[in-house]
């Protein structure tokens, strides 16, 4: 059963409105274009209706408000649509389920379920089934009330289908088909991996033989090499402890020289040092003496320009003074001209009015000598077009004959031409494809800065997609503030409005206050507000100060009592309600009577707050009137109000203290319970709209709230425009390396193409060469079939030339005529023309003049300010030669200066240099000796560098040793030491039986796979087998092990390409063998199973369809006689023996007429029969909700009537939503809602009484705004 609808933004509804629905029938009225269909097509598109045109709209963001006079569009649009889910006739596991829909202007929308974010998929489960759905029977739109009728047999059957129940199991069937045609496809896929999977196992046993004898070879081959590896390491291991023993007495002895030598070193660095400092001392002498002398050369460098820029002022100043007389002549001629240009441009202008007349006459005479002409030249055009249809035909025969001549040439001139093209082919062949490998080297050069450009691109897009992901980031944050701040300002608009219409207080109670406001006069001038207005108190605490106030919080507060006390005994007014005053001095209030004409006033006594300390009890949390502070001053209000008013944990401490220390008070639980102090208990929540405080002390949070919001969106919208600047930044980096790229995709191309073009150049020549000797014999057969063609030709042109002649004849004088008038149409015409070029001539001389006149004030003026110039100039030229002179005196004065102390300087540098070679010739003496001790170091290093050599060599055989072992066998060298094993002690034990056989000599066995073998090999190997094993080091046998060893390498060489991993695969690739074979009986399992599902399936379908379509069909027929009172209706299947697909027929015979086709049925007839087969429906399926839009509006009185009756049966089991206009239909409603647009293009909820509305569905007076439905 649908609870209640709210919307916000949708369509008309700007503001949010909320329509609560009960059992049933709910009627919606209102005038036309109300939007009471609005509330229709907000409940199908929260069902999930997906198309814009069935919600009258292109698209689906028309369904938000988009504004009205006065108000601003909607950001986004909401609906929610609740249901009373305790018959649990939905799936979810909740007494009450809530489905919500919103959708921004971005497009993007959302779908909710219990405030939990959903699919549209799910709404649509959750529906399935229950004819609840956006396009089930529940909802019958206006002027669609016939649709079921009008459509067709097979689109008619989902509303059976949807009314059995069989639109969910139709659901699986599909799914559960698809589910079969995905195994079909897996089944036919695994097989062929199963067959392919079967072939590779046959071959991979094949391979598994040959790796068996492989793994025996390589581990002998493992076995001796291992053990001459560890053979090699103690043999290695013990010579280099005998050269690292050699190396420690050696560095002993190094170290001591190095001692003595270290001892020298010290006292030439002693000596070092103070030839250093007196190096020192030199060079700041001689860098002090170098400065001075720089400062000598500048000084004299300055003086030397200094004299020559004396000399270029002086010529400046001789220049300057010659152009200052210049220009001043300059300018007198100047004048002169601009006087002379002036005069002559007024002569012009009279000669040019004079020529401009003279054009006019003789344009006059050209229009008639014209006309006559025409008429002349039109008889000429028809003789000539005859005369020129001949010339054309022997123009055209003469034309073939040069041509065919032209031909005979050609060919005759191509075949002597082929000998030398082909020549030219030859040379232009080999040019062309030296051509091709230079330009092949350019495309590589290019494909290289490719290359490296492609990594700078990847780099730069990885900033870009970090940037952009930041950017999206902030982008996502932003909206959801944006949605935060939107819903927070939509709350603050209803409680703002709630305030603005003070909800919640009784009409007496607004009537006080709103005279209050609008008057100057006592007693409303004594009047402070209610105790409301004067009262606040915090969010958490403000709903238990609602509780303890309770019908308080509705006083008006007063100056003085007395003033209202005589405005009430007066009679002037009567009050709409109940009020009750408080006067601020004495907390006493009187109550106005809401039925007596005459309101009186009753005093109280002030309250009192008890005398014991009820703060020290337990479960007493704090006074009432502690909870509320003053708006203004107004002292003792809140505690003459609350101060017998505690506030306690729970009831029983509540109940406790009223019947002991706390007798005669009131008690507030945190719960929101209130017990007087005579015992009465309230228990339940505050409404509200009359949840006063509440509302203030949200409608403040929420402006605290959206303050907030404001400055972290605007901290938001800085960031992303920074994100959005870098990435900008960014982008364009990315565009000047894409135009760097195409740039050089563009040369690549060029490149290429000029490759590709020259290989074609090259192709051509060839081709080109074997044409021209084909085209050489083409040619000379031509020429001998263009000499008959042009023989035949000239006959023909022969027989054209006659003709003409005797037509030239007869036009003669007819071209006689026209001539003499075209020679006197050419003289006008010439006299015009020289009249115009002097006209002409005359205007480009009066331009020319004009803007002579303009030049020459533009010259005068910059001679004016040019003159001006040089003076100043002049002037600045004389000051800085008096500022020269003075520099030139000051520069001699400090030359002087310098050059005596470069004298000085150079005797000081003398001395120093005395004393540094004394040092010098001390330091040699040390020196020697400290070379002998050198050598003496140098011949030890040597001895210790050949020892550390075979030291190093030895590390090195163990070194390549331990890594080719780690290489082939990823073991250590150590690891394969300590295993003990030994090459020389394994050939050993392999000589010892032949030695004690005391067979001279052993035989070798040869197989097949060792033939290659080295025969001289085979022979080391007969004599070491003649000598004792022990007598033999493990030096002497080393070479024969290491050939062994080599031999099983070449041995496991000729077996060639080896599998190792055959045995591994082989055993691998029959499980997985296995495996797929199992899946296959899987699928084929799965298969069968979803067959016998969609068995099950159809079966079911088909029992409960057959079921519930027999019983529409007899509620259909009893219906259908009820609703017309009479005649036959009946519902047929088309093919019985197809149930689960068939259509479905609707037959409907009126009382009185005869069978006949469903189109044909009146506008009534077709609703009475739709009405008729949806309650059917109805009564075998009940819907849990059915909305009718406008139904009844094709029915005349006596079917209303009839339809009126059978909704009004149904309201018991189903519960319905009626729009209608009919009054008659809004007499069966148990709930009468109005909707109306008392602001243009807003519509609004409103109370409705059945008397407000007249015969046609309108209103007959404006209704109270916000009131609950009637």
């Amino acid at each position: 059963m649908l609870k209640s609808l709210e919307m916000f933004g949708f369509k008309s509804f700007a503001d949010r409105t909320r329509f609560d629905f009960s059992r049933g029938i709910t009627c919606v009225v209102g005038p036309n274009g109300s939007g009471k269909s609005n509330v229709v097509d907000s409940i199908k598109w929260v069902l999930g209706d997906q198309s814009p045109k069935s919600l009258r709209g292109k698209e689906m963001t028309d369904v938000i408000f988009n504004g009205a006079s006065g108000r601003k569009p909607a950001p986004f649009a909401e609906v929610l649509l609740t249901f009373d889910n305790s018959s649990k006739c939905l799936t979810l596991d909740a007494a009450e389920v809530q489905i919500g829909r919103r959708i921004w202007r971005n497009g993007d929308s959302e779908y909710l379920i219990n405030q939990q974010t959903a699919r549209l998929k799910d709404i649509k489960d959750l529906f399935l089934g229950t004819g609840a759905g956006s396009s089930a029977y529940s909802i019958i739109e206006q002027g669609r009330v016939d649709q079921i009728l009008q459509s067709n047999a097979a689109a008619r059957r989902h509303v059976f289908e949807e009314a059995a129940g069989v639109s969910r199991y139709k659901l699986r069937k599909e799914e559960a088909t698809r589910k079969l045609e995905r195994v079909e496809q897996n089944l036919l896929r695994l097989r062929d991996i199963v067959d392919e999977v079967e072939s590779q196992l046959n071959s991979m046993r094949s391979q598994a033989s040959k790796a068996s004898k492989y793994r025996e070879v390589s581990a002998e081959l493992r076995e001796w090499w291992f053990g001459l590896a560890a053979d090699d390491h103690r043999h290695f291991s013990a010579q280099l402890a005998v050269v690292e023993t050699e190396l420690h007495a050696g560095e002993s002895e190094l170290a001591e020289l190095s001692s003595r030598q270290q001892e020298l070193e010290q006292k030439l660095s002693v000596f070092d040092a103070e030839i250093a400092e007196v190096d020192t001392r030199l060079r700041h002498s001689e860098r002090t003496a170098a400065g001075n002398r720089e400062s000598v050369v500048r000084q004299e460098s300055t003086l030397r320009h200094l004299t020559a820029r004396h000399k270029e002022l002086g010529s400046d100043l001789d220049r300057l003074r010659r152009q200052r007389t210049v220009m001043h002549g300059r300018s007198c001629e100047l004048t002169a001209e601009l006087h002379r240009s002036e005069e002559e441009l007024s002569t012009g202008d009279a000669e040019h009015l004079r020529l401009r007349t003279a054009i006019a006459d003789t344009e006059k005479q050209l229009a008639e000598l014209a006309a006559q002409l025409k008429a002349n030249q039109a008889t000429l055009d028809r003789e000539r077009q005859k005369q020129l249809e001949l010339t054309q035909q022997a123009s055209a025969t003469q034309q073939r004959v040069n041509h065919l001549h032209s031909q005979r040439d050609a060919a005759n001139s191509a075949a002597i031409a082929a000998s030398q093209r082909l020549d030219q082919c030859v040379s232009s062949t080999v040019s062309a494809q030296s051509e091709v490998l230079r330009r092949q080297a350019a495309v590589d050069a290019v494909l290289s800065e490719v290359a490296t450009l492609d990594s700078r691109v990847r780099e730069v897009r990885d900033r870009q997609q970090q940037l952009i992901a930041e950017q999206d980031r902030l982008q996502q944050q932003l909206r959801e503030q944006r949605e935060d701040r939107s819903a927070r300002q939509s709350q603050q608009a209803v409680l703002e409005d709630l305030e603005r219409r003070q909800e919640g207080f009784g009409i007496g109670v607004k009537e006080i206050l709103s005279r209050a406001q609008s008057s100057d006069y006592a007693p409303w001038t004594s009047i402070l507000g209610s105790v409301a207005d004067l009262l606040e108190a915090d969010l958490d605490e403000a709903a238990i100060l609602e509780v303890a106030l309770g019908a308080r919080a509705q006083l008006i507060v007063v100056r003085e009592m007395e003033l209202i006390i005589e405005y009430l005994n007066s009679g002037a007014s009567r009050l709409s309600g109940r009020v009750g005053f408080v006067e601020v001095r004495s907390g006493e209030w009187g109550v106005g009577s809401e039925d007596n004409p005459k309101p009186h006033c009753t005093p109280h006594s002030a309250l009192r707050t008890p005398n014991f300390p009820l703060l020290t009890l337990p479960g007493v949390i704090k006074r009432a009137d502690q909870l509320a502070s003053l708006k203004s001053g107004h002292p003792g209000l809140a505690e003459a109000l609350l101060g017998t008013t505690w506030v306690v944990d729970t009831l029983d401490t509540a109940l406790r203290l009223a019947n002991g220390e706390g007798r005669g008070c009131r008690f507030v639980t945190l719960q929101g319970e209130l017990l007087e102090d005579d015992g009465t208990l309230f228990a339940g929540t505050v409404r509200s709209e009359s949840a006063l405080l509440t509302r203030r002390s949200e409608l403040r949070r929420l402006k605290n709230d959206l303050l907030r919001l404001d400055r972290t969106i605007a901290d938001g919208e800085r960031q992303l425009a920074d994100a959005t600047q870098s990435l900008k930044s960014v982008e364009r980096v990315i565009e000047s390396t894409t135009s760097e790229k195409q740039e050089l995709a563009d040369r690549l191309a060029h490149a290429r193409s000029d490759v590709h073009s020259q290989r074609q150049e090259v192709e051509r020549f060839s081709k080109e060469r074997d044409a021209i000797l084909a085209e050489a014999a083409r040619f000379e057969t031509l020429a001998a079939e263009l000499v008959l063609q042009i023989d035949q030709a000239q006959r023909e042109h022969a027989w054209f030339d006659d003709n003409l002649a005797s037509l030239r004849d007869s036009f003669v004088a007819l071209e006689a005529a026209v001539a003499g008038h075209e020679s006197q149409r050419q003289l006008l015409t010439q006299q015009q023309v020289d009249q115009r070029l002097l006209l002409a001539k005359h205007e480009e001389r009066l331009q020319g003049l004009r803007s002579t006149v303009v030049r020459l004030q533009e010259e005068q003026r910059q001679r004016d300010e040019q003159f001006d110039e040089a003076e100043r100039r002049l002037q600045t030229a004389a000051t800085q030669m008096r500022q020269l002179n003075l520099q030139m005196l000051n520069t001699n004065a400090e030359l002087w200066e310098l050059q005596l102390l470069d004298e000085k300087f150079a005797a000081e540098v003398a001395s120093i240099l005395a004393d540094k070679d004394q040092l010098r010739t001390q330091k040699s003496t040390f020196a020697e000796e400290e070379a002998r001790l050198r050598a003496a170091r140098r011949e030890l290093a040597d001895r210790l560098h050949a020892n550390e050599i075979a030291a190093r060599d030895a590390r090195h055989q163990l070194q390549v040793c331990a890594e080719r072992i780690e290489e082939e066998y990823q073991m250590t060298l150590d690891e394969v030491v300590a295993s003990g094993a030994s090459a020389f002690e394994k050939w050993q034990s392999e000589l010892r039986p032949n030695s004690e056989s005391r067979e001279p000599m052993a035989v070798i066995p040869i197989n097949e796979s060792e033939e290659h073998v080295d025969p001289e090999s085979n022979i080391s190997i007969l004599k070491s087998q003649v000598a004792t094993p022990d007598s033999v080091s493990f030096l002497e046998v080393r070479s024969e092990l290491e050939e062994r060893v080599n031999r099983l390498r070449r041995k496991l060489k000729m077996m060639g390409s080896v599998n190792t991993d055959s045995l591994k695969d082989l055993d691998e690739l029959d499980g997985r063998y296995q495996h797929l074979s199992s899946q296959l009986q899987d699928l084929e399992e799965a298969k069968a199973t979803l067959e016998e599902i969609i068995r099950q399936i159809n079966g079911e379908s088909q029992r409960m369809f057959l079921e519930t379509f027999e019983a529409i069909r007899v509620q259909f027929q009893n219906l259908f006689r009820k609703m017309f009172g009479g005649g036959e209706g009946d519902i047929i299947l088309e093919d019985h023996n197809d149930v689960l697909d068939c259509g479905i027929d609707v037959v409907a015979r009126p009382p009185g007429k005869e069978l006949r086709s469903i189109s044909l049925l009146s506008g009534g007839e077709k609703t009475m029969t739709a009405v008729a087969l949806l309650m059917a429906i109805f009564r075998s399926k009940p819907s849990p909700f059915c909305i009718l839009d406008e139904v009844d509006a094709a029915l005349d009185e006596a079917n209303v009537e009839r339809y009126s009756g059978v909704v009004r049966e149904f309201k018991t089991a189903t519960q319905f939503i009626m729009i209608t206009h009919n009054k008659r239909s809004m007499q069966i409603g148990d709930i009468l809602y109005g909707v109306t647009m008392e602001q243009s293009g807003v519509s609004k909820r409103m109370s409705v009484r059945f008397e407000d509305v007249s015969e046609d569905g309108n209103f007959r007076m404006s209704p109270a705004p916000g009131a609950n439905a009637a």
